[in-house]
Order: C-alpha cells, then structure tokens, then sequence
C-alpha cells in the first residue's frame, strides 16, 4: 500500500470518527433543549397558577365578607380551607389534555 492511499484510509477514518462526534453533540444538544422546554413549561404553568391563585385571593368580587358580628365557625374555617387546596390542587395538576 502506497503511502498515499494509507493517508486517504487514515482521512476517511477521522472523517467518520468525526462525523460520529457532531452526531452524539447534535443528539446532546437536541436533548438538552427539549429538558429545558419542559422545565420553560413547567416554570411557566405554576407561574400562572401562582397568578390565578393570588389574583383570585386578593379581588374576590363573587364572594361577600363576612360580617363582623357572627361569630367564628370551625367549619366555615375549614370549608375555606378545603376550598383552597382544591383551588391550588386544580391549578399544578390541570387535566391532561392530550387526545
């Protein structure tokens, strides 16, 4: 074997060991983008149920107070209260929505 056919034989061998590199890179950085799609996504649905929470906390139109002259129940404490966590509850778990 000539010289110059090794050299061609030692091109083609690097040139598909770097082909195999950009294909494992390219596989890397295709993975590391759809991790941080889901973690965008993720951010993003507390983010709006954190909103929705605070929001629906804070202007309660719907709701009348309390007047100040009744006195403290136990169970309307608690009927809040198990109306908040299922508040929270439906907005970090929404229904799943796929087909």
């Amino acid at each position: 074997m000539s010289s110059l056919k090794a050299r061609k034989q030692l091109l083609i061998a690097e040139s598909e060991l770097n082909r195999i590199r950009l294909v494992r890179e390219w596989e890397k950085g295709r993975d590391g983008v759809v991790a941080l799609s889901h973690s965008t996504q993720s951010v993003a649905r507390t983010a709006s149920a954190v909103i929705s929470l605070v929001s629906s906390l804070v202007s309660s139109p719907g709701r009348a107070p309390r007047p100040p002259q009744r006195p403290f129940s136990w169970w309307d404490a608690a009927a809040k209260g198990m109306r908040l966590a299922v508040d929270i509850w439906r907005q970090l778990h929404p229904p799943d929505r796929t087909p």
